[in-house]
């Protein structure tokens, strides 16, 4: 009887250590094959972008200063500069007989996916080159993620002393879900407003050696991504849920969107700065898919 017992356990200590030469092996492959996603420190920015973002105490998330990044399969690169824009260091002041446009705005504006010369702040220094004389210096103020919320957090704290000719604010209609969100950790100190990541206001903690190996694990990320991905595409859609809701929803998350578009107004209009805003929703942000129109 005893020994038949002992033979069991061999049975299963070989089973577990098969079962762990198994895991590690899956591990080590799935390492090999795809790497571990970076974590998200906006969860609505675009997964490539993630690598570039870095959390803040009063702006929630902004571009990592004098960062190489590294973008799509590689062949899209850039460097940020030290106030963790893309693009050359900005001159403060402005050299004499310079105008100066600041372009705020999210991943539209920084266009991580778009060579230098692509990108919307080149293109609009290349037009207003060619109407006016002089010269023209256009910075690329776009961080992924962002809103009107924290595109004025970010000029009156570090941009405001760029001392910009013109301060164009581009939106649209995905920013009013990212105000919803970042609202909800704004917060004043002193007599400032801040937006505290969330990440940054809780208290840290000691994490247990096996949260943080499964947390680093390729083959736990695979899983999650494989059970979850049926969750994750409908929160995506969920996202613009406000757009179907009660009139009365929308008007208040609206308003909300547009307080922050009045208040960087103000700010610019303090300092004797034009401000401009633009706007180029698409179709996906508006309409539902079975009303959007069929392009051919």
């Amino acid at each position: 009887m005893l020994q038949r017992s002992l033979r069991q356990l061999q049975h299963v200590d070989t089973a577990l250590v098969l079962l762990v030469d198994l895991l590690i092996g899956a591990e080590l492959w799935m390492r090999n094959v795809r790497p571990i996603p970076v974590p998200a420190v906006a969860c609505h920015a675009e997964v490539s972008d993630q690598s570039c973002l870095v959390a803040s105490a009063t702006q929630h998330h902004r571009m990592k200063p004098l960062a190489d990044v590294v973008c799509g399969d590689g062949t899209i690169r850039f460097r940020t500069n030290s106030l963790g824009l893309r693009g050359p260091e900005p001159s403060i002041p402005a050299e004499q007989g310079t105008l100066r446009v600041l372009l705020l705005g999210d991943d539209t504006v920084v266009g991580a996916w778009l060579r230098d010369e692509h990108t919307l702040s080149a293109q609009l220094q290349r037009h207003l080159s060619d109407q006016l004389t002089g010269t023209v210096e256009v910075v690329n103020a776009g961080v992924p993620g962002y809103s009107p919320l924290l595109s004025r957090l970010q000029y009156e704290q570090d941009l405001a002393e760029l001392q910009a000719d013109v301060v164009v604010l581009h939106l649209d209609m995905s920013d009013v879900a990212d105000e919803s969100l970042y609202r909800a950790s704004l917060r004043t100190e002193g007599s400032r407003p801040v937006c505290i990541h969330p990440v940054l206001s809780q208290p840290s903690s000691v994490r247990h050696p096996v949260v943080s190996l499964l947390r680093g694990s390729a083959l736990v990320h695979a899983l999650q991504e494989h059970l979850f991905r049926s969750q994750g595409d409908q929160a995506s859609l969920d996202r613009y849920a406000w757009t179907r809701s009660s009139p009365g929803s929308v008007e208040s998350q609206v308003r909300h969107t547009i307080d922050s578009v009045e208040q960087l107004h103000r700010s610019t209009q303090a300092r004797r700065q034009m401000l401009i805003v633009t706007t180029a929703p698409v179709a996906w942000q508006v309409l539902a898919p079975d009303e959007q129109p069929q392009l051919c």
